[in-house]
């Protein structure tokens, strides 16, 4: 029942913001209806793989500048293909926190975790041509900081960067990557194509994932 009318909501709320975007399709209004969305997932408390796909809806907003999906459940490899088609995104959250209690919950532990990180945050980053600011906080996103095979289109010309993933941006950093509680410690990487950077080790990033 509760799904139910989770599922209702989600219709409702999706109707509601196509017709803001049919009517007032500017940057102003997508990203107001943006920062609705976090506050929307978590309210629902259902698990979004079931019912909402690879996140398609996010289509409508074309003009999109500025998404926020901390803590929102079911953001797969194919989540990141859908969100990597909003070509006007600067600011990008996909951050996952989990609390001391859902340690034990193996589908909440999932959130966050990709079988090949570094080709899915490459995807991600080289479709985003905008994107200067990215938080990828407690997910494995990052990668070892070991490249593949794939990685590298010059495998012959040594690259700085520690970030598999961030390969593109070396020469175009971004302003903004969140890094705190990533997997491997990212964030005490010496080569990260980033003017600032969050981590939970070293006070300066301390201070920036406050």
């Amino acid at each position: 029942m509760c799904v139910t009318v989770c599922y209702f909501v989600f219709l409702f709320f999706c109707f509601f913001l196509f017709f803001f975007c049919f009517f007032f399709n500017d940057t102003a209004t997508t990203e107001i209806y943006t920062l609705s969305l976090q506050t929307l997932f978590r309210s629902t408390g259902a698990d979004h793989r079931s019912g909402f796909g690879h996140f398609e809806f996010l289509l409508i907003l074309k003009n999109i500048r500025s998404l926020v999906l901390q803590d929102v459940r079911g953001i797969t490899h194919q989540a990141l293909v859908t969100i990597s088609k909003l070509k006007s995104l600067c600011h990008l959250d996909i951050s996952q926190f989990k609390k001391d209690s859902e340690q034990h919950d193996q589908t909440q532990a999932n959130e966050g975790w990709y079988e090949n990180p570094n080709m899915s945050l490459r995807t991600l980053v080289e479709a985003l041509p905008l994107l200067t600011s990215l938080d990828i906080s407690g997910t494995n996103l990052a990668g070892t900081g070991k490249f593949d095979c794939h990685d590298l289109k010059d495998k012959d010309s040594p690259v700085k960067c520690d970030i598999p993933g961030l390969v593109s941006r070396v020469d175009n950093p971004l302003e903004f990557l969140g890094l705190y509680k990533t997997e491997h410690d990212a964030s005490l990487r010496a080569h990260i194509p980033a003017k600032e950077i969050s981590g939970e080790i070293i006070e300066p990033h301390m201070l920036s994932a406050a």
